[in-house]
Parts: C-alpha cells; sequence; structure tokens
C-alpha cells in the first residue's frame, strides 16, 4: 500500500443532516490524529464514503462514490471504507461484491472505523445498538451554519421506512451536553444552529424548548432552527412557546410524507388529516408570516388518485415555500414493500412531477410574499463580489458584497433593491 508521507483523508457524505453532522464527527477525530483534508475527487490515503440505504436512489449514489474511489485505489493505494446506513443494511453483500473494499461499517463505534482506518488493527462492532458520541476538541469550523445532532434513532416503525432498523431506539442527548458543543461551535464561528436527530420531535416538546431558550443565551447565536419536525408536535402551546424565543427562526421543516388519512394510517403515521390540519393551523395562529416546508412522498401502495389530490391540496393549504418530494421507493424489510397495491414507476413519477410542478407553483407565491419582509441574510459565502446567503425564512439570496462584508455575518438589505 502506498502512503504519502503526509496522511491524508477524504470523504464523502450522502443522506440526512445527521450523516453530515456524523461525518464532521469523522473530520474532527481524523484531524486529531494529524491527518489532512483531501476532497474526494482528489483522492487520498483514507477514502470514506458515509452511505444512505433511506431510498435506491441513495444506495445507487453510495455504490458509485463506492466504485470511483476503488477505481483510485487500484492506481495508488490507500484504504476505502464504506459506513452509514447502507453498510449497516448490506455488509455481506458488499464485501462480496467488492472483495478490495477495506472495511464496510454500520452506525455504531464511529470511534472505531477511525481507528481501524488508521490502525487496521481493530475489531469492528458495527452493528451493536448505535451511540450518540461527544464532539471531539473543535479546532476548526468551516460553516456559519452547524448541524447539531441532539438525538438519534426512532420509535416509530413507518410502515415505508428502514430506519428504525438501521439507526436503532430513541435516545436523546442530555441538554447540558449540547449546550456545551453549541458554545464550542459558536467560539469557532458558526452563528446559526440547526438542532437536528432522526426523530427531531421525540426529544420532546418541552425540552425543545428549554434547550432553545438555553441556546438562545450564547450572545454569539443569530439563529435557531430545527431538523424535520413531525406535524403532532405543534400544539397551541408549543408553537405559541417556541416562537417566543426571538432567535428561532420563523421557518420550521414538517415531515408528512401525506396528507390523506387512508395513506397516513397505512404509512402507520402517528397522525391523520385533523391533526395535520391542527398543526398547520396552530402555527399561522402565532405568526402568519411563517414558512413551512415538508416532505412529501408520492404513490405510495394503494394511494389512490384522491388520496393524492389530498395531498396536492395541503401543498397549498399550508403555502408551503418548498417541498420535497420523493416516489415511493421500496425497501426490502419493511411491511410497505409486501402491502398491496403496489403502484408502478412510471405512475409513481408522473404524480411526483405533478407534485412538483404544484409545489414549485405555491412556492414562488409564497418567496414573493414573504421577501418584502426581509431584513438580512446570513453570509454563508462571498464569491466574484457576491454574498451568498439566506433570510430568516430561510430565502436563498444573492447580494452584491460590500468590503466590510464577512462570512458568518448578518448582512442587512432593502428588499425593494435587486436581489439575485
Amino acid at each position: 500500500m502506498s502512503i504519502s508521507p503526509e496522511k491524508t483523508f477524504a470523504i464523502t457524505t450522502l443522506g440526512c443532516r445527521i450523516n453530515f453532522y456524523e461525518s464532521e464527527w469523522i473530520r474532527e477525530a481524523f484531524a486529531a490524529r494529524g491527518y489532512t483534508e483531501r476532497s474526494f475527487e482528489s483522492g487520498a490515503d483514507v477514502m470514506l464514503i458515509h452511505s444512505c440505504a433511506v431510498t435506491a436512489q441513495s444506495e445507487r449514489k453510495s455504490r458509485s462514490y463506492l466504485s470511483r474511489a476503488l477505481r483510485r485505489k487500484a492506481k495508488t493505494g490507500g484504504v476505502v471504507a464504506l459506513f452509514g446506513c447502507m453498510g449497516q443494511k448490506r455488509e455481506g453483500e458488499l464485501y462480496d461484491l467488492y472483495p478490495e473494499l477495506d472495511v464496510v461499517w454500520g452506525n455504531a463505534d464511529l470511534p472505531g472505523l477511525v481507528r481501524f482506518c488508521d490502525e487496521r488493527s481493530v475489531d469492528k462492532d458495527g452493528y451493536s445498538i448505535p451511540k450518540i458520541y461527544d464532539t471531539p476538541s473543535i479546532d476548526r469550523w468551516y460553516s456559519p451554519r452547524a448541524f447539531v445532532k441532539i438525538q438519534d434513532g426512532c420509535n416509530q416503525f413507518c410502515t415505508y421506512c428502514i430506519v428504525p432498523y438501521l439507526r436503532g431506539r430513541e435516545r436523546s442527548r442530555p441538554l447540558d451536553e449540547i449546550v456545551s458543543e453549541v458554545g464550542a461551535l459558536c467560539a469557532h464561528g458558526a452563528r446559526e444552529i440547526v438542532l437536528t436527530g432522526i426523530e427531531t420531535a421525540s426529544f420532546g416538546a418541552e425540552r425543545l424548548c428549554e434547550l432553545s431558550e438555553r441556546i438562545a443565551e450564547n450572545e454569539r447565536v443569530s439563529r435557531i432552527r430545527f431538523g424535520s419536525l413531525k406535524p403532532t408536535i405543534f400544539t397551541k402551546e408549543f408553537s405559541r412557546r417556541i416562537l417566543q424565543n426571538p432567535k428561532v427562526m420563523p421557518q420550521f421543516h414538517l415531515s408528512v410524507q401525506s396528507a390523506s388519512e387512508n395513506v397516513l394510517r397505512a404509512m402507520r403515521r402517528p397522525y391523520g388529516e385533523k391533526e395535520l390540519s391542527e398543526c398547520v393551523e396552530h402555527l399561522y395562529a402565532v405568526r402568519g408570516d411563517l414558512a413551512l416546508t415538508a416532505d412529501l412522498i408520492c404513490g405510495f401502495p394503494g394511494e389512490t388518485q384522491e388520496d393524492f389530490l389530498v395531498t396536492r391540496r395541503f401543498v397549498e393549504d399550508a403555502k408551503l415555500l418548498h417541498a420535497h418530494i420523493f416516489p415511493y421507493s421500496k425497501r426490502e424489510g419493511t411491511v410497505a414493500a409486501k402491502l398491496p397495491g403496489q403502484i408502478p414507476e412510471p405512475e409513481k413519477r408522473r404524480r411526483a412531477g405533478d407534485l412538483d410542478e404544484a409545489a414549485k407553483r405555491v412556492g414562488k407565491k409564497r418567496f414573493d410574499t414573504l421577501l418584502p419582509l426581509e431584513h438580512a441574510i446570513l453570509v454563508e459565502k462571498i464569491e466574484n463580489g457576491v454574498a451568498h446567503g439566506h433570510t430568516e425564512h430561510f430565502l436563498p439570496l444573492a447580494l452584491d458584497s460590500d468590503p466590510g462584508d464577512a462570512v458568518g455575518a448578518l448582512k442587512n438589505f432593502d428588499p425593494n433593491e435587486v436581489v439575485r
């Protein structure tokens, strides 16, 4: 194996915000061992693929990156590791298909993965219950927006979802530990904190409010956001209290999946049409200028055209700024994979395209409504005289940069000016 005098690593990440958070953990752990990061395209001594298995497409992308890393290994040597949910799900299969692959790892014992790649002498334990690891000492930061993992695992076992089988049961981090991590991140340039988890709402409504209030006490924190939240957390009291916090941004991402009572029941989601409607009602009752986004699945087994139209009406009624739309992806090992009424792929794609068009139309209208209310972006990067960032409502904007602009600063602007 050819190892350069300077130890290097490269990592590519697919999937959810939790994966991106854990990839930052991996980065810090390798840096602590004296490694320098290289881009995945340029290659390195250790090549890591943080995989996803939520959809068939995510698995294909994971395999594509793996093939690229193995082709480079054939030329230059080094270590190639695939870890994360696809590794948890398909260890034996991947070893059979890719005999030159050094290690397949699951979601557990991330410190062991780092040791294995560095020392090649550790017995791996990738299939025990994944833990929530303390963040290593933070010596660097890359972005003013920082994702902070507050929770892992899921107890819901929705019929379409493989994640509970790969991530284990719900478990949450202590508040003091999270607040301490936020402080360390802010000391290294983070200004917007995104609290996230596999099932973020299972952290608890009261504890989410308390955590947000404690984080808001940090003067370096400008903004607080959340990962996906299931609609049932938005009671009148939670909606009122969480939005009373001036640092909580008026934007929420809802894990909706469908707005049809029949489909929600078949999905085994913990709410129906009534609860979903009440969620939106409670939020808009507190702030009429909210920006709501949502995850939606098209073509779930048994979904009729009438069910689909209910979901499309929800997009309009909720005035969604944006929707992440997925054709239903059949996942082996889930209940939904064996349900009757499987919908042909062309029809799933047709519905997804129809819903996407509706969502873009509604989103454009919502964007135009919210833009006059905006005052500032959080500057995330400056390129060629242009400052890029997001507003409070998470509208992506690009503004002409001024000499005093800096990454991580709030850049005020007049919404009546031309914005890109």
